[in-house]
C-alpha cells in the first residue's frame, strides 16, 4: 500500500534566501509527535538526503507550500536541507516540483507525512 501523503525527492539548485523554510524543530514541535517518532523520522530523511548526495552539513528545515506556489495544484510541507559547500538544495516535498527546471528528480521517498497531523498541515485532509 503506498503512503497517502508521499514525499518526493529532489535535488535543487539554488534556493537562496531561505525565507519560507523553518527550523525542522519547530515545525514539528507543534505537532506534539513523540521524540522518538521525530528523530526515527529525521533519521531517515538525511539518509535518504545522504543517498542522493548531500555531504551532512547544513541544517534540516521544513516549509508549508499553498496550493499555486511554484504553479503547483497540491499544497503540502516541504522538507529541505542545503548544502553548505555548493549551494545545492535536497528536498522532500509532497508537492511536485517536476516542472521546475531547476528541480533534478531523483525518485520517491520511503517515507511520507510524519503524523496524520503533519499531514493535515501539508494537505488540509488528515483522513
Amino acid at each position: 500500500m503506498s503512503p497517502k501523503y508521499p514525499l518526493k525527492l529532489y535535488k535543487y539548485h539554488w534556493i537562496d534566501g531561505q525565507t519560507p523554510f523553518v527550523d525542522f524543530d519547530k515545525h514539528i514541535e507543534r505537532l506534539n509527535v513523540p521524540k522518538e517518532v521525530v528523530d526515527r523520522f529525521r533519521n531517515a530523511l538525511l539518509a535518504e538526503f545522504k543517498a542522493m548526495g548531500w555531504e551532512g552539513d547544513g541544517e534540516l528545515q521544513a516549509a508549508f507550500v499553498p496550493v499555486g506556489a511554484l504553479g503547483n495544484p497540491t499544497a503540502g510541507t516541504m522538507y529541505h536541507n542545503k548544502q553548505g559547500n555548493n549551494g545545492t538544495s535536497f528536498l522532500a516535498s509532497i508537492p511536485s516540483l517536476d516542472d521546475a527546471p531547476e528541480a533534478e528528480y531523483c525518485g520517491m521517498s520511503r517515507l511520507h507525512a510524519l503524523t496524520k497531523e503533519d499531514a493535515f498541515l501539508a494537505q488540509g485532509d488528515p483522513q
